[in-house]
């Protein structure tokens, strides 16, 4: 039976409809330049990469472009994502693959990049998935985790760019530090970026080992 509180099959078919808007919507990464670079500063060369809800690919192109010698798996749930992701990504592996179930998955890698993929998640499912990428990293292994942060009286059905609805779940640093620490993750390094036109939210970002 369809659950009916989860959102997520939603949230994916709208970014599978409108996946080569969000390309060029979000293609650019380069506002959070100083976090993404300090972030590959501590990959090993060599490093496997697993990038999980990548979109258009825009993080792992970055990253491609700045070291040569990663190895990344790339993933997302919306096919239409994958086939862009494919185009401006040849060199990395692609997989199709709900990123709430990583569990599933064999093996180890050096980090593990979850980029605006928790506000369509619920909280429960997003303590979860910290504890299953904390399982999936080597030893030393680093999270890079981005989200959207606003008061929790702001979670709920957004309308979003196209007109359409779609739920959003909204965090604090807080809570995703304990549950981080949960997952015995022991450091971390925070960074916040501003929300065009946004009035409550800004975009969190999260280095976590």
């Amino acid at each position: 039976m369809e659950n009916q509180n989860d959102h997520n099959p939603l949230a994916v078919e709208i970014f599978n409809r409108h996946a080569a808007f969000y390309k060029e919507r979000f293609m650019d990464v380069s506002r959070y330049a100083a976090t993404l670079d300090a972030f590959l500063a501590v990959l090993p060369e060599n490093a496997e990469l697993l990038d999980l809800a990548c979109g258009p690919g825009n993080v792992t192109r970055y990253f491609l472009d700045r070291k040569k010698n990663l190895n990344i798996t790339a993933t997302d749930l919306a096919p239409n994502m994958l086939e862009i992701a494919a185009e401006t990504c040849p060199e990395a592996k692609l997989m199709l693959l709900d990123a709430r179930k990583i569990s599933e998955l064999n093996s180890k890698y050096d980090a593990v990049i979850a980029a605006f993929i928790f506000p369509y998640f619920s909280k429960i499912e997003t303590a979860q998935f910290l504890r299953d990428t904390k399982a999936l990293l080597k030893p030393g292994g680093v999270l890079l985790l981005s989200t959207m942060e606003a008061d929790e009286k702001h979670s709920g059905w957004q309308v979003n760019s196209k007109g359409e609805r779609c739920y959003q779940q909204y965090y604090n640093e807080a809570e995703l530090l304990q549950w981080l620490k949960d997952a015995e993750f022991n450091t971390f390094s925070t960074s916040r970026f501003p929300i065009p036109d946004s009035a409550f939210s800004q975009d969190l970002f999260i280095v976590a080992s």
